[in-house]
């Protein structure tokens, strides 16, 4: 759930169908607009439909632009309105690839109802409002639906990588204790610096719908602090650790470190980790020391 493949993705696909729409109006404009369909007492040309489309698709870019300001000022970050956006922008996509067939079922009932009308001896101003009613509750279900599916494909999408984020998150901390026992105290700062920058993405995806997963850990940690996710004590060790793990990974680090320091960094780090989750100090101890 990349935020900034999501809004690529959208934005290449938006403006790419805007200009294939204004190429073929240009080209031929007059068969589109001379193409009609008939909703019972509505009448639109095939050209409306795909400016129609256009439009939406257009209304969706806008909406994953607008929440792209959630990445250049952290203090936004926490602003509902940019979730609603975000929702927004995957409804309204959604809408616009389900919308040829929305309006395919639509011409359907329209010629059935017509079909049918001809059929009986119908008075056709009541077909006309049943089939209005009709085509009002397939609009009406086409949206409740996108707007359902969107909020059911992002839960899912953040509760997977939640449970890879947990599984992850014991792999990198056995490592790390691994690494702490064989006094290679750089590979286990590496470790460690990949739970934390994991346990703050997927905190902040969870509570802000933060889908920036490109961000960096000085990104994560300071959109983290801004929105008091953690406290400055927290901040300020997390940063220690960062800088660590950056000289670590240019070998500058094993011989500015004993054992004694790594092991607080570790154990401040484990308190850190488990800080995060909702259950007792001594179960959350047990959990991580079995690990």
């Amino acid at each position: 759930m990349d935020n900034d493949n999501n809004f690529n993705d959208k934005a290449t696909f938006a403006v790419s169908f805007v200009v294939l729409l204004l190429t073929l109006s240009t080209c031929g404009g007059s068969y589109l607009s001379n193409l009609v369909f008939d909703f019972f007492s509505y009448r639109f040309s095939a050209l409306q439909l795909l400016f129609i489309m256009a439009t939406i698709l257009l209304i969706s870019t806008y909406c994953s632009a607008f929440v792209q300001l959630k990445y250049s000022a952290l203090k936004l970050t926490s602003w509902r309105v940019l979730t609603v956006f975000s929702l927004l922008a995957d409804m309204t996509y959604a809408l616009a690839i389900l919308f040829p067939f929305l309006i395919l079922a639509m011409y359907s009932i329209s010629s059935l109802f017509y079909y049918i009308l001809r059929l009986g001896n119908i008075n056709p101003i009541l077909i006309n409002r049943i089939g209005a009613v009709l085509n009002s509750l397939i609009g009406i279900i086409s949206v409740l639906y996108t707007y359902r599916a969107s909020k059911i494909k992002r839960k899912e999408t953040v509760s997977k990588i939640s449970q890879d984020s947990d599984i992850l998150e014991s792999e990198h901390l056995r490592s790390a204790k691994a690494y702490f026992e064989t006094g290679s105290y750089g590979p286990m700062l590496i470790e460690l610096h990949t739970v934390i920058k994991d346990k703050l993405y997927v905190t902040l995806l969870k509570k802000y719908s933060l889908t920036n997963s490109k961000a960096t850990f000085s990104e994560l940690a300071a959109i983290a602090n801004e929105n008091r996710v953690i406290d400055s004590n927290q901040y300020n060790f997390i940063m220690k650790i960062n800088t660590l793990r950056n000289k670590a990974a240019h070998g500058m680090l094993e011989p500015s470190l004993d054992k004694n320091e790594a092991k607080q960094l570790l154990d401040n780090t484990l308190e850190f980790i488990y800080s995060f989750y909702s259950m007792s100090s001594f179960i959350r101890k047990k959990r991580f020391m079995k690990e």
